[in-house]
């Protein structure tokens, strides 16, 4: 129940912090689930338990009697177990009559003359209930009907059973059903937060928990927590590098790795772009500097891992694709990330503008067009 309700706030929190409410449903429906399936497995026990007991009775033919509940509420309920107990024991049919201590209250058992056992017992509702398993406790309900001025009707279910809880090794399995479903619940929550492909479930669970602290922490400021992703970013791109040196060869995951450090390049410097440096503290400061410098370094790493595999000779048809991402790479370790805001605004893919590059073609198009419509 803990780990649903944790869920269910995780899921409701992250639909208010992120936006776009649809997304977390799946957390939520897995939040019910867990929080459903402990009791449904209880009561399907106790169904399957019924069930079995009704096709037993109905196969008896009049034999061997199971439950019996009186049709009428008894009179006198508070006292009927020990008048019943009085009455019994005076007979010789009934070998014992004795108190017993059930889970729910106090009931008798009375032993027959062979040796076979019934059991009374009261409701809450002043009901008395008889079972057994012997043609003896038919004629014991029977006979105790009379006593109290109550109509003992046969019942294919017995009152008194409730629903089971899983125990011992199925109870054991059901945890760990119960933590799959939970960690699924969460990573859920996460990819709805982070709906990219440069990070993995964790990876995208853990930026979560940042944006968690600065939330529900006191003292962690949401500056904090986008210097803690944008640390976590920079380490998550040093990882290309490595994954890079041990993908097999001509793998088309070369190029995706090399695609993913560089999404995770422009996660970092649009996390440290949107820091306020006016607003920042000294150790904030401090920081942002150690998070660029560590930047550059990985983008490097990236690219020496790439230029490896090119030398190597085990990179495929890939190589054309792999040499315009290690330019990319190498062109972003050398660029300063305040000093490329304005950049950033004007070239979106780290090339120059064709027209920047070329700027005698807008005037040859021009000179083109005029000769064409006779202006010359």
């Amino acid at each position: 129940m803990a780990g649903a309700l944790v869920l269910s706030v995780l899921g409701t929190w992250a639909a208010l912090r992120y936006g776009s409410p649809f997304r977390y449903v799946r957390a939520l429906l897995v939040a019910a689930f867990v929080l459903a399936l402990p009791s449904v497995l209880a009561y399907g026990k106790l169904w399957a338990r019924r069930g079995r007991r009704y096709v037993a009775s109905r196969r008896r033919d009049g034999g061997h009697g199971t439950t019996f509940v009186s049709e009428e509420r008894d009179p006198e309920s508070e006292s009927a177990l020990s008048a019943v107990a009085t009455a019994l024991a005076r007979e010789d049919e009934y070998r014992d009559v004795r108190t017993e201590d059930f889970s729910d209250g106090e009931g008798l058992l009375v032993t027959h003359s062979g040796f076979h056992s019934s059991f009374v017992r009261r409701t809450e509702d002043g009901r008395l209930v008889v079972t057994g398993d012997s043609e003896t406790t038919r004629s014991l309900a029977r006979r105790i009907g009379d006593l109290r001025g109550v109509s003992m009707a046969e019942r294919p279910n017995n009152p008194f059973f409730s629903p089971i809880p899983v125990r011992g090794a199925p109870r054991a399995f059901l945890s760990v059903l119960l933590i799959v479903a939970l960690a699924v619940g969460v990573g859920s929550v996460a990819g709805a937060a982070y709906p990219v492909d440069s990070y993995n479930t964790l990876e995208k669970a853990v930026l979560v928990s940042y944006d968690a602290r600065a939330d529900f922490v006191p003292g962690v400021s949401r500056t904090d927590a986008r210097l803690d992703k944008a640390a976590f970013m920079t380490d998550s791109l040093g990882e290309e590098a490595v994954e890079i040196r041990w993908e097999a060869n001509e793998s088309r995951f070369l190029v995706e790795d090399a695609e993913q450090a560089l999404a995770i390049s422009a996660d970092v410097r649009t996390r440290l772009r949107g820091t306020d440096s006016n607003s920042l503290s000294p150790a904030q400061a401090a920081r942002v500097d150690r998070i660029e410098t560590d930047l550059h370094e990985a983008e490097r790493s990236v690219a020496e891992a790439i230029t490896v595999r090119l030398e190597n000779d085990t990179t495929g048809e890939y190589a054309p694709r792999l040499r315009s991402l290690r330019a990319r790479l190498r062109r972003a370790a050398e660029r300063p990330i305040r000093a490329s805001d304005s950049a950033s605004e004007r070239r979106r893919d780290d090339r120059p503008s064709p027209w920047e590059s070329k700027p005698a073609v807008l005037s040859y198009v021009i000179a083109r067009q005029t000769t064409a419509i006779g202006w010359d």
